[in-house]
């Protein structure tokens, strides 16, 4: 189904937020053949700068649903929105009062053979390159560029957050990870080997959040 809207996309920056299931050095592949980097952001929704974040994606995902619905006319009646946030659960699967925003890099080698961004550009607490696994429990933000979408196929519009960079300020290591969990290292010198590898929308002044 064709996009019915134009709404443009926006560049954001996080509030600082705890992260969790950061992989942003070696893709995913077990969902998608041609990997996946991602990473959940947990806020507390009670904190002012996440709520003001979040807002701004709301809007965002509003401004386009409201366009959709006016180009479909009536048929816009059958379209709803998806949630910004999700809730958070713990491993035993309670909820522990946080909410999640997801960012991702989605089909990272076929972004790599087309010529597009398709890499991270990390840095550390002490703005060096990063270079390490980041544990559950970090603490950064990330820059996305975040833009609308529209699933015909539950006829849903939500936003996805397109990560483009990584500012770590804790860094919880990993010792002994899983790499189902964690990913692995094997990627760093694909990452950062060259000028090439780097997400090309993204300079070093631009990872000073």
């Amino acid at each position: 189904m064709a996009v019915n809207f134009s709404t443009k996309g926006i560049s954001v920056i996080s509030p600082k937020a705890e992260l969790e299931w950061c992989k942003y050095l070696e893709p995913d592949t077990k969902y998608n053949a041609d990997g996946e980097l991602s990473v959940n952001l947990l806020f507390d929704p009670e904190d002012e700068k996440a709520k003001e974040f979040i807002a701004k994606l709301e809007n965002l995902r509003d401004t386009a649903f409201a366009e959709l619905q006016e180009n479909l006319g009536g048929k816009g009646k059958q379209w709803s929105t998806n949630d910004i946030t999700q809730p958070h659960y713990d491993r035993e699967g309670n909820e522990t009062g946080k909410v999640v925003v997801k960012a991702k890099l989605n089909n990272v080698a076929k972004r790599k053979a087309q010529g597009k961004p398709y890499s991270i550009k990390a840095v550390g607490p002490n703005k060096e390159v990063l270079k390490t696994l980041v544990g559950n429990g970090s603490v950064g933000v990330v820059g996305c560029f975040a833009y609308a979408y529209e699933m015909a196929s539950n006829k849903k519009v939500g936003v996805t957050l397109q990560w483009q960079k990584l500012r770590v300020y804790d860094l919880v290591e990993v010792v002994g990870a899983d790499d189902d969990i964690f990913g692995t290292a094997e990627a760093e010198d694909d990452v950062f080997g060259d000028d090439n590898t780097t997400t090309a929308t993204v300079d070093n002044d631009d990872l000073d959040f």
